[in-house]
């Protein structure tokens, strides 16, 4: 049985069926907890489903007590006891409430190798996981006009087709999309995309897929 590393403690009342997004996406060796009160008890089909076809451990925890607070408390209890598990590697916490930023303090003082990290629904704290970094925040960083944006992907739609033919029984999807998001940049140049292919695929690899293209 695969040991538990990465936990997912969801506070239902807080973030609602929202914050179940991506409730699919973690697989085995991770486990995602919702914390459940009679204010917040109910999902859908689709979250069924979800649950039905997940390789990660899924269970609910019923919080009956109805004084101010009372589910916060018993996940920060489980949020404790996790933390001491030797193979716990990651607790992702699903609230926007800041007052969890205490257990993120805990852990630091009490097992510091342990990440702790607080989001909005199971996709972002996943994405954020699997990249070892927050979501994007999009207000920072070069401005670029929608305009350009658009052109960039209407030639890539434009060249999406060939490509995936060209390619198709030598490179796996995310090779051809990075072949994609290569080609498709406004005014490349044939050897500035050759470069870039060697630079992302190496040399012989990339030497290949520049001579499929031009064929």
């Amino acid at each position: 049985m695969t040991e538990i590393a990465y936990y997912y403690l969801v506070d239902l009342e807080n973030v609602g069926l929202s914050g179940l997004y991506g409730l699919n996406m973690p697989g085995e060796g991770s486990e995602i907890r919702i914390f459940l009160s009679n204010a917040a008890h109910v999902g859908t089909d689709d979250i069924r489903q979800d649950i039905l076809g997940s390789r990660a451990r899924i269970d609910t925890a019923f919080c009956s007590v109805t004084c101010k607070n009372a589910l916060d408390f018993q996940l920060s209890a489980y949020f404790g006891a996790v933390l001491e598990i030797p193979a716990t590697k990651r607790i992702s916490i699903i609230s926007r409430d800041g007052g969890y930023k205490s257990l993120e303090d805990y852990a630091a003082k009490r097992r510091k190798q342990v990440t702790v990290y607080q989001a909005r629904s199971v996709l972002e704290a996943f994405v954020a996981s699997e990249n070892r970094a927050g979501p994007r925040q999009y207000e920072k960083g070069k401005p670029v006009d929608f305009k350009h944006i658009m052109a960039e992907v209407r030639a890539r739609d434009g060249i999406e087709g060939p490509v995936r033919k060209a390619l198709a029984e030598t490179c796996d999807e995310e090779m051809i999309q990075k072949v994609l998001d290569i080609t498709g940049t406004e005014g490349i140049t044939a050897r500035e995309r050759y470069l870039r292919f060697l630079r992302a695929f190496g040399r012989v690899k990339g030497t290949e897929i520049y001579r499929l293209l031009k064929g």
